[in-house]
């Protein structure tokens, strides 16, 4: 719950402090992963705190929808000093006053490993742990947009050239 509470505070602090959502700045040399340099090490760690993020890209991405309306969308992002990759969400409407449950995974094909992680509260966007996965991944995002009855708006970002899997 702690790191729940933590990503969000780092999510709006970058929301409050530039007035938009950007991608964290580039690392300096001076800082390296805490994850060196790359491997299952690295599964189920911070890609910000292990400084993963640091030289992030995007993936791919999807919509997050229910019946057709969209409520965000989940991105694949990856680094390539960690060879890593994490799930990051983004909300339509940030400031959802219901506070809308999100529910993020990240997952690698071979061998085959995921990670989980939930966060309650406002802001976008939100962040989970890495995976190792120089191969084939894939994003999932979850958001609970009613509790009744209880619906879901979900989406799936899977990486490019791969085939679906569970």
């Amino acid at each position: 719950m702690r790191r729940s509470i933590i990503r969000g505070v780092t999510a709006l602090a970058l929301i409050l402090g530039t007035g938009l959502a950007v991608p964290i700045a580039t690392a300096t040399a001076a800082h390296a992963a805490a994850c060196p340099p790359a491997g299952y090490q690295c599964d189920h760690q911070d890609p910000v705190a292990t400084h993963c993020a640091d030289d992030a890209s995007f993936v791919a991405s999807a919509p997050v929808t229910s019946s057709g309306v969209s409520y965000g969308t989940i991105e694949l992002r990856w680094s390539n000093r960690c060879q890593t990759n994490w799930a990051r969400l983004w909300l339509n409407n940030p400031s959802n006053p219901n506070g809308w449950v999100r529910y993020l995974s990240i997952t690698r094909q071979n061998p085959h490993a995921y990670d989980e992680f939930r966060y309650y509260g406002n802001g976008s966007p939100i962040y989970g742990n890495m995976m190792y996965s120089p191969g084939c991944a894939k994003a999932n995002g979850l958001i609970l947009i009613s509790t009744s009855p209880i619906t879901f708006a979900g989406g799936e970002a899977l990486q490019p050239g791969c085939a679906p899997f569970a």
